[in-house]
């Protein structure tokens, strides 16, 4: 064994990409790695002493010594010196390694990170590979959290795989944010939550693939936005929540199915604005409001399906604005208010049906403006539509209202 005293100040400054922590007393050593061999700012054992201008590779070994005492590394971070360019391309990381983490900085040139088999790596933090050059990745079934943008910005990354057995927990905020190399992923079924704009601006994304019997109850807002290419998805049964903006300007989807007997009780504002692919979607019974511009400028949307039983009570301004091609629609009993531009340029909607016992009493202005083809909606007998809400709809002569087996039909004064 070779006895390497401190390293001066200046080969300091040039190589920091390095802070190890040990189990001894949870204390940090800053150090560096050169060739593969870890050094520390104090005397310590190591195999070799080896100097080059430029560090390429680097093998974190599962100790460091300090005196001749051996301390397992647990922990690797990554610091990035903003005045300075890093030049580590490939990492190796030992098995004793816990948890990663990296620091704010758009210029490392890492492009391959390898984990060693039998790994005890759980958490791969935040920042950890933001930025970086990587074009694919093997996750180790060990880790439990993927960290807020840890692989953000990853332009190159073409390939995630979960290895077999993960027990990946949560997928954080930003976690894959404008990974626009990335063509399809595959979410293990340990997963419970797809954070904030964990795949937002994934330009390139075509498939995700959820495992059968997925644990996943929420995906937050944005999740999927910008998502230009994503064809289909299919929600599990267990996704309580789909939050804000979770598809928005997702043009190329087609196809929303969600799992029998879904456990969906909120779907979120704008989820799907601007889905221009989507055809058709049947909204699980569960589902208590449509909020606002839920599906505003999905012109090729031709058919909406309450499930029966469906408990909606609230709709949402501009819900449904901009369905060009939606022809008709039946309204759950539970909807008490129509707000304004509901239905706004709905210019294909021929009718509009309220279940039986519907609980419906006001409607807005500008409710259904601009649907140019609609001739027939029959309200319940209690709603007080204003003459208003049938704006440049030039083929609603009359307004009927059902009362009972009745229906009482009267002419609209323009």
């Amino acid at each position: 064994m070779a006895i390497a005293t401190c390293l001066t100040q200046n080969i300091h400054a040039m190589f920091r990409p390095f802070h190890l922590q040990t189990r001894v007393n949870n204390r940090a050593e800053s150090g560096i790695c050169i060739d593969g061999i870890l050094y520390i700012q104090r005397e310590m054992e190591a195999d070799a002493i080896v100097h080059k201008d430029d560090l390429l590779s680097v093998f974190v070994r599962n100790r460091i010594y300090n005196r001749g005492q051996a301390f397992p590394v647990t922990s690797l971070t990554f610091e990035r010196d903003s005045n300075i360019d890093n030049t580590v391309r490939n990492v190796c990381v030992s098995r004793s390694v816990l948890s990663i983490y990296g620091s704010k900085d758009d210029r490392t040139l890492l492009s391959v990170i390898v984990f060693e088999s039998e790994g005890q790596l759980t958490t791969i933090g935040d920042e950890a590979f933001q930025f970086s050059r990587l074009s694919s990745i093997h996750i180790p079934a060990s880790v439990t959290k993927l960290g807020a943008s840890c692989f953000g910005g990853c332009r190159s990354l073409e390939k995630v795989t979960f290895c077999e057995g993960s027990l990946l927990q949560n997928i954080e905020k930003f976690t894959f944010w404008l990974c626009d190399g990335l063509t399809d992923i595959r979410i293990p079924a340990s997963v419970r939550v797809l954070g904030y704009g964990c795949f937002n601006g994934c330009s390139r994304l075509r498939t995700v693939t959820i495992e059968n019997n997925s644990k996943l109850v929420a995906i937050q807002h944005r999740a999927f936005s910008h998502c230009a290419k994503l064809e289909k998805m299919a929600i599990p049964s267990g996704v309580t929540v789909i939050g804000d903006s979770t598809f928005e300007f997702c043009s190329g989807l087609e196809e929303i199915t969600f799992g029998e007997d879904s456990e969906l009780c909120r779907i979120g504002s704008s989820v799907f604005i601007w889905c221009h692919s989507l055809k058709k979607i049947t909204i699980p019974f569960r589902v208590g409001m449509i909020n606002e511009s839920c599906f505003e400028g999905c012109y090729n949307l031709e058919e909406i399906t309450f499930s029966a039983g469906s408990q909606v009570s609230f709709i949402g301004h501009s819900a449904f604005a901009g369905c060009a091609k939606l022809i008709t629609i039946t309204i759950p009993a539970g909807v008490k208010h129509l707000p304004s531009d509901c239905f706004k340029g709905c210019s294909s909607l021929q009718s509009v049906m309220f279940e039986d016992e519907s609980q419906l009493t006001s409607v807005a202005e500008s409710a259904f403006q601009g649907c140019t083809n609609l001739s027939k909606v029959v309200f319940p007998i209690a709603a007080n539509p204003p003459r208003g809400c049938f704006r440049d709809c030039h083929k609603m002569h009359s307004i009927a209202f059902k009362n009972g087996e009745q229906i009482l039909v009267y002419p609209i004064q323009k």
